[in-house]
């Protein structure tokens, strides 16, 4: 465990040196190719712009990204949902619940129809609420 996050900090780092280097080098390579048109202060100064000007964009990315990652907090989940939650995470003790619904519903069946009908009923005020 410790050696595979030492190894990512060793993996991280030769990274970030990797693109330091790279930067470095082409800020050289820009201010080398821009000394004979400009002079060496217009040429440190091209770089200095051309700098400016990632870094402004990096930053226009990350502030679009960090609004972008602000969501509404999830709505509480319905009765149904929780009851269909509990049933994947204990199936067993689903199954029991719907063998004693099954049960009551063949000892009274006008109990049984009252339910169905309540549920469906709150199902279709849902229906137009979301629609809203």
């Amino acid at each position: 465990m410790i050696k595979r996050v030492l190894f990512a900090v060793v993996a991280v780092s030769a990274l970030a040196t990797a693109v330091g280097t790279a930067v470095v080098a082409s800020a050289f390579a820009v201010y080398a190719l821009l000394v004979p048109q400009v002079g060496e202060a217009g040429a440190a100064a091209a770089v200095a712009a051309i700098a400016a000007i990632v870094v402004g964009v990096a930053g226009l990315f990350a502030a679009l990204h960090a609004k972008g990652g602000r969501r509404r907090p999830e709505p509480e989940p319905s009765l149904t949902e929780r009851l269909m939650q509990a049933a994947r995470e204990r199936p067993l003790l689903a199954a029991g619940g719907a063998l004693a619904a099954g049960l009551i519903a063949l000892k009274n069946p006008q109990a049984a129809m009252t339910l169905v009908s309540a549920f469906v009923a709150g199902k279709a005020t849902e229906r137009t609420d979301r629609r809203r």
